[in-house]
């Protein structure tokens, strides 16, 4: 059956003057916009089936604000909610998108929130109403834009710097939709690093890398919508370093630098793309559980103190907040009858886009996923990232062992536990089935 696609964008840039979620040290409000925050979107139909992909130059939101929006899309314009992927680039220098835990939560806009999910559905219909006639084409290759994984392994568990001999994720697979007359409509890729070449002492809005890569493609295409999809990234971040190789902060002329680098790898594959042999559109959505380990979870006593001592070990520098977390769930978890849940649930989706197949993952998933999925994949694979929602990062057993930031999820997301030594590995035949 013929495809067709439509296109839409629409600007989700927050009001100057609010805190930028990402980093932490950051605390001063924004002080300009240095380049706008958009969402893009594709739609495709095969006169029986829809799917949707929506990308947003954002953080992420909690799972809630995807769950909203998938039913509000599917009463408006009949996209089954399994059929819609939403996933953010995971910008640094955007706005709260998640409500903050310390005393400024005015930085957090409800208003802004409930009137993106308003744009976003408005962005689909008016997408739907564009479509025509398409050709799918793909194209896949490798590009370093300058990427480093920042665990280093010492002594002690982990160093966050530049690790060069770290796992990283170069693959860049490319979508390209053409309409009738072979002219491109968009182009969906996908790269995995983390969108932190600014630093903490930035306080501009800006899409960062990502936003850079996509204007240059839509420049050289005009009429193309670029959609930049983030991968299994939890670890991975521009290499820009000082001479110890400890990370430090970039400026505007470095975000435009990888935005070419990544944009004239897209525009390559762009060119090269072979079309695809099938314009079949399916679609699974389900519930994962990311299971804790039972063994260092509070649930008494004994436990609570075999606790403290095995994640004070593995994190050295995080002894007060591991003491406070352990006598938080102490009060609240010793001498109850009812003991908090082992897991927590998140979604997994996979989409079937003709020759190619799109994964869509919740929360920071470290990158050695992604090349365990790459290596038995049945057909061409793009991988998104930050798509499902956060809930924290999903490291891989040797990280938790290792300890180091990404593996202390049950601090800031407030758990019961750390995760499960074969959570990554579970997370990754979960995939493999669906796929």
């Amino acid at each position: 059956m013929m495809l067709r696609a439509g296109t839409a964008d629409f600007d989700v840039t927050p009001p100057v003057g609010y805190r930028l979620q990402g980093h932490a040290k950051r605390i001063c409000p924004s002080a300009s916009v240095h380049d706008p925050l958009m969402g893009r979107v594709l739609t495709l139909s095969d006169g029986s089936r829809r799917v949707a992909i929506v990308t947003l130059d954002l953080l992420y939101f909690l799972p809630t604000f995807y769950d909203r929006v998938r039913r509000r899309v599917r009463e408006k314009h009949g996209v089954a909610e399994d059929a819609l992927v939403l996933a953010c680039s995971h910008t640094h220098t955007g706005p709260f998108v998640i409500p903050p835990t310390d005393e400024a939560c005015e930085d957090y806009l409800e208003d802004y929130v409930s009137l993106l999910e308003k744009k976003l559905c408005g962005a689909v219909g008016q997408a739907i109403g564009e479509e025509r006639a398409c050709q799918l084409r793909f194209a896949s290759g490798e590009v370093d834009i300058g990427i480093v994984n920042r665990r280093v392994p010492t002594a002690r568990g982990v160093r966050t710097a530049a690790n060069p001999g770290g796992p990283v994720d170069l693959t860049c697979p490319v979508v390209r939709v053409d309409d009738a007359a072979g002219r491109p409509m968009a182009a969906v890729f996908q790269y995995a690093c983390h969108p932190t070449t600014l630093g903490a002492t930035v306080d501009a809005i800006s899409a960062d890398y990502p936003g850079a890569a996509c204007r240059v493609v839509e420049a050289n295409y005009p009429g193309c919508t670029a959609m930049f999809l983030n991968g299994c990234c939890g670890e991975v971040r521009p290499r820009i370093v000082n001479e110890q190789g400890d990370f430090v902060g970039g400026g505007f002329d470095d975000v435009q630098r990888l935005g070419w680098l990544l944009a004239a790898h897209v525009m390559a594959c762009m060119e090269n793309a072979k079309p695809m042999q099938s314009t079949t559109l399916e679609s699974r959505l389900a519930r994962h559980r990311y299971a804790f380990d039972p063994e260092l979870m509070p649930v008494d006593d004994a436990s609570m103190q075999r606790c403290r001592s095995v994640l004070g070990e593995r994190n050295p520098g995080e002894t007060a907040a591991i003491a406070q977390w352990s006598e938080r769930w102490r009060d609240r978890c010793v001498g109850q009858s009812s003991l908090p849940t082992d897991y927590i649930e998140g979604d997994v989706q996979v989409l079937r886009v003709g020759d190619a197949s799109l994964v869509a993952l919740t929360g920071e998933v470290m990158v050695d996923v992604a090349l365990s999925l790459r290596e038995r994949s049945p057909s061409p694979l793009l991988i998104a990232g930050y798509a499902q929602g956060a809930i924290g990062y999903i490291p891989t057993r040797q990280a938790l062992l290792e300890g180091g930031y990404e593996t202390q999820a049950y601090l800031w997301c407030d758990y019961p536990g750390c995760f499960a030594g074969d959570v990554a590995e579970r997370l990754v035949e979960r995939v493999r089935s669906m796929l």
